[in-house]
This record gives C-alpha cells, sequence and structure tokens, in this order.
C-alpha cells in the first residue's frame, strides 16, 4: 500500500476495537484497585489506570497522525521488515492452519 492515510486507516478500522477493549479492561482492572483500603495501593491503581488510558489516547490519536505525515517505505523496507524477525518462520507456520500439529482433524 502507497497511501500512508489509507493504511493507517485501514490498520485503525482492524486494530482499533481491540485496542480500545484490551485498554479499558485493563485500565478498569487497576481502577478497581480504588476499593483497597491500602492507600498506596489505591493511588497505584488509579494511576496505572490513567497512564493506560493516556498511553490508549495516544496510541489511537497521536501516533496514527505522525504515521501519515512520514514517507511511505520504500519497497525494499517493506518487503524485509517482517522476514529479519528471528521468529519469523515459528510466526509464519503457527499462522498456517495447515501446519498446526494440534488442530489436525
Amino acid at each position: 500500500m502507497h497511501d500512508n492515510r489509507a493504511a493507517v486507516v485501514a490498520s485503525l478500522v482492524r486494530i482499533g476495537p481491540v485496542m480500545l477493549t484490551a485498554g479499558f479492561v485493563a485500565a478498569a482492572g487497576f481502577a478497581s484497585l480504588a476499593t483497597f483500603g491500602v492507600p498506596a495501593v489505591r493511588d497505584f491503581g488509579l494511576m496505572a489506570a490513567i497512564g493506560i488510558l493516556s498511553a490508549l489516547a495516544i496510541g489511537l490519536t497521536v501516533i496514527p497522525a505522525w504515521r501519515v505525515m512520514l514517507p511511505p517505505p520504500r519497497a525494499r523496507e517493506a518487503s524485509t521488515a517482517f522476514s529479519t524477525l528471528p521468529l519469523n518462520a515459528l510466526l509464519v507456520w503457527s499462522a498456517d492452519p495447515r501446519a498446526s500439529c494440534c488442530l489436525r482433524s
């Protein structure tokens, strides 16, 4: 994809709901520590929840906006970005439904 805006929109449409759900669940979990009687635990829970929500807001607004402004990766960079990971073979194998040893029928 050579259009940064289209790539960012496509990724946000696909990943945005997952990020929102995970962020809100994590923030709610830490915010539940506010019910503890120990002030340090209460403060930790609230600060962690605020930090998670802040990171979520930045991850869904500022970072995609920056990505749209950057030039698109060159073809060589885009083609080698994933293949240079040390665990690439394992990731590809685990994503292939035919290769899964546990799901054979």
